[in-house]
């Protein structure tokens, strides 16, 4: 859960504390049970995760240290491994998700 806190104060700013509140709850309890989910370590500790529900990507978060090192891409490449048309979604402010193939 801490990679996707971190990340998504940088990625999602501008989202009501509410919202950001609800999402801290249904990652656990229902996006997780539902997808192939699996994170990428460094010395030991996570440094995000991605989870597919099928072809979509349902997220991919690293902590804020860990990006622009090209771990987000590996664990793209590896999703795409598994399912070659993936889709995703990202909100139109999210300016580092939108702008993901050409940083990472």
């Amino acid at each position: 859960m801490s990679a996707w806190e971190n990340a998504s104060k940088i990625a999602h700013p501008l989202l009501p504390e509410k919202f950001q509140a609800q999402v801290r709850k249904d990652i656990p309890e229902i996006y997780l049970p539902n997808a192939y989910t699996w994170g990428a370590e460094v010395d030991n500790q996570i440094a995000g995760f991605i989870a597919l529900m099928g072809n979509e990507i349902g997220t991919i978060f690293l902590q804020p240290e860990h990006q622009r090192k090209k771990i987000g891409k590996l664990m793209m490449d590896k999703a795409q491994e598994l399912h070659s048309d993936l889709e995703v979604e990202v909100f139109e402010k999210n300016s580092i998700g939108r702008n993901f193939d050409s940083q990472y």
